[in-house]
């Protein structure tokens, strides 16, 4: 998934977006920083409760001399310099709420994208490695449900993108991890690893047959789901290796290269095929 550009714009319907609450923490953060701005605001509260302190006995004197013109112009000097650096105190507020809204949505953003593959959306190959060692390291913990590891490969992909072009190569790569996903569970993570090769973490398996259906559903669903982007270019297959795992003995990297070998044996036996390794502990 790309990363959206579109920011949100400095300072649009600050009411909204902060609330009080908001705006308070915001203003205590700004005044406690210890930055230039910081340090000015500081400062400019400090000439406020001045000003105010002066103010009031000013007022006071005025007007027990009975000067009831500088009395209001001294109190009106003061409520217009109290009420602009609180104007000015909220203004800054609401730009580093802002500011910090904006950074912190950023944040999000990249660290989804360094999570997935930026042509299909799916989850990319460290996020996958990473998922793959949390499951191994369960089934280490405690018993449970054996889980499974798939290697998958679009057979005649590179011909395909050879003679489409690329930019037909990239929706075909966009397409299949769709029809994957679809085909598996919600609680299963689907991967693509690298050039046209994606991964299956399954993580609960019943029976080897669950693997078997699986598996079948993805041989007929990619090749039909491609035969229109693939058009005027030979058949796109897919074939499958999978491993089950009952415990997370073997590393990570260890367990993939488990499902490479089986689809190895897959794609010598003829396109559009799997092999599955069962309980290679």
């Amino acid at each position: 998934m790309p990363l959206n550009a579109s920011l949100p714009a400095r300072n649009t319907a600050p009411r909204r977006a902060l609330g009080l609450w908001g705006t308070l923490k915001a203003s205590v953060a700004l005044i406690r920083d210890k930055g230039p701005a910081g340090r000015l605001l500081r400062l400019t509260v400090l000439v406020a409760t001045l000003t105010v302190g002066i103010s009031g006995p000013a007022i006071y004197g005025a007007h027990k001399l009975h000067y009831i013109g500088v009395a209001w112009g001294v109190a009106l000097f003061g409520v217009i310099t109290v009420l602009l650096i609180f104007a000015a105190v909220l203004r800054a507020a609401w730009v580093l709420n802002a500011e910090h809204v904006a950074l912190s949505r950023l944040r999000v953003e990249v660290q989804s994208h360094a999570l997935q593959d930026p042509q299909t959306g799916l989850a990319n190959r460290s996020h996958f490695m990473d998922q793959l060692a949390r499951r191994a390291a369960l089934a280490d913990r405690r018993t449970s449900a054996p889980f499974a590891v798939c290697s998958l490969e679009l057979d005649g992909f590179g011909d395909a993108a050879a003679r489409l072009g690329e930019g037909a190569g990239n929706r075909i790569l966009a397409r299949a991890g769709d029809v994957i996903r679809d085909c598996v569970r919600a609680s299963d993570l689907v991967a693509r690893l690298d050039g046209d090769r994606f991964g299956i973490l399954l993580e609960e398996i019943a029976d080897a047959r669950d693997i078997d259906v699986l598996a079948q559903r993805i041989v007929s669903a990619v090749p039909a789901a491609l035969e229109e982007l693939a058009a005027g270019a030979p058949p796109i297959t897919v074939s499958i290796g999978v491993v089950m795992k009952s415990s997370g003995q073997d590393r990570p990297g260890e367990m993939l290269r488990e499902a490479d070998a089986a689809l190895q044996v897959a794609k010598r036996r003829g396109p559009g095929r799997f092999e599955l390794t069962a309980f290679a502990d």
